[in-house]
């Protein structure tokens, strides 16, 4: 029985990595891609290639987490016709498995699952789909997978650190016979992103992030990320502040509470810092020094004990204090923000010495679902406080950030 599938149209980066697929030349294929430049459509092209060459075929895509297997899982039985299209005799979105009239069927996957996995034998092809944002043991389940049935197996994503499994599989492949690697970065993708978008990232992403996602390059694990700090030290401004942001320590060694102020125009107006001073003491001093401004809001941070610290702050203070969540990617956002602003010298800060040696120290580190951003050698409180105080600003409505640590 004959099966007529329309596929989509391959651009020139895509073709080449299919023609490859469908040679079965290599065992294993690494993609370094750039974001929105087709990297789903070529795996879904693939994967569905792979289930009509050969029937009673299992193809597994496994992602990240479960909801990007679950939207991959949407688009490609969208882009068959559905459950009621000729060829799909079963779609399971519970499950998320398709199964085909030709007795294959596609697995659709997450690096959540972990030992799950195991029980998975693949015949065909596996796709591991934003591979450098998967740790190493999620590999060492997978591949063995592929054994049994010398499936192949595809390996794309945007890159990320030069270090882990993606980073290793890609270096290999510049140069093996079984596994070969495709840097799409070396194709004019414009059209997908032209000139003025791209500027538009280059100046509103942190550097280090477009490198990643836009340009993509592998970055250093570990990279300082502020930038040139010196092109942002200046005198500390005069103007009435109206922005702030606190980071409150725990009392120990040069781990301080930090308060930092900044006016109408991004311009830090006063810094304060202490370390020697028990909560309560911390918290009448700071408010103190608040109870002498015009700020029209105050931001806490309400994680565990946090929410104590702001109902006492707010019997201290007439400004409204309201709650600020802090996840990893709440902070990845405030301090990329702050990226942004040094680079584009959108903030001035003064030549504090602490302030200094905090944001030279500044890097980002590899973790089991991205990365964050971490102090290196040094405290990040007073770079915290800077950070919540430029997001007070960057929301306009006035206000003050405080987080504690």
């Amino acid at each position: 029985m004959g099966y007529n599938i329309k596929l989509p149209q391959l651009e020139p980066w895509q073709q080449d990595v299919f023609d490859d697929f469908k040679e079965g030349i290599y065992d294993q294929q690494c993609v370094k891609a750039k974001r929105q430049v087709g990297k789903s459509v070529l795996a879904e092209v693939c994967v569905l290639h792979a289930s009509f060459a050969e029937s009673d075929s299992t193809c597994v895509f496994v992602s990240p987490v479960l909801s990007q297997s679950r939207r991959v899982y949407k688009q490609l039985l969208k882009s068959i016709g559905g459950e009621g299209s000729e060829i799909v005799k079963s779609a399971n979105s519970t499950l998320l498995e398709i199964e085909f009239t030709n007795g294959s069927q596609i697995l659709f996957r997450s690096a959540e699952q972990k030992e799950n996995l195991r029980g998975i034998t693949v015949k065909g092809l596996l796709v591991i789909d934003e591979a450098a944002f998967i740790q190493d043991d999620i590999f060492e389940i997978l591949y063995p997978t592929c054994d049994a049935n010398h499936a192949k197996i595809l390996i794309i994503s945007t890159p990320l650190f030069m270090s882990g499994e993606f980073f290793r599989k890609y270096t290999e492949g510049l140069s093996s016979t079984y596994v070969r690697s495709y840097n799409w970065s070396l194709y004019d993708t414009s059209k997908y992103l032209p000139p003025e978008k791209l500027e538009y990232y280059r100046q509103t992403l942190s550097p280090l992030r477009f490198r990643s996602e836009y340009e993509g390059e592998f970055i250093a694990e570990g990279s300082y990320i502020m930038g040139n700090i010196s092109n942002v030290i200046g005198e500390l401004s005069t103007e009435q502040p109206i922005y702030g942001g606190l980071d409150w320590g725990n009392g120990g060694e040069n781990d301080y509470t930090a308060l930092i102020l900044m006016d109408k125009e991004a311009k830090v107006t006063a810094i304060y810092y202490r370390n020697n001073l028990s909560p309560t003491e911390q918290i009448d001093y700071f408010s103190s020094i608040l109870q002498g401004t015009s700020l029209s809001e105050l931001q806490v941070e309400t994680n565990s004990i946090g929410t104590v610290y702001k109902d006492m702050l707010q019997k201290k203070v007439s400004t409204q204090v309201t709650g600020f969540n802090t996840t990893n990617e709440t902070k990845r956002t405030i301090i990329e923000q702050l990226i942004t602003a040094i680079q584009t010298k959108a903030i001035t800060i003064p030549n504090d010495p602490e302030l200094v040696n905090q944001l030279q120290h500044y890097e980002m580190e590899k973790t089991k679902t991205g990365y964050t951003y971490n102090g290196h050698g040094a405290h990040d409180d007073l770079c915290i406080a800077l950070a919540l105080a430029y997001d007070s600003y960057l929301r306009g409505g006035g206000g003050f950030s405080i987080s504690f640590a």
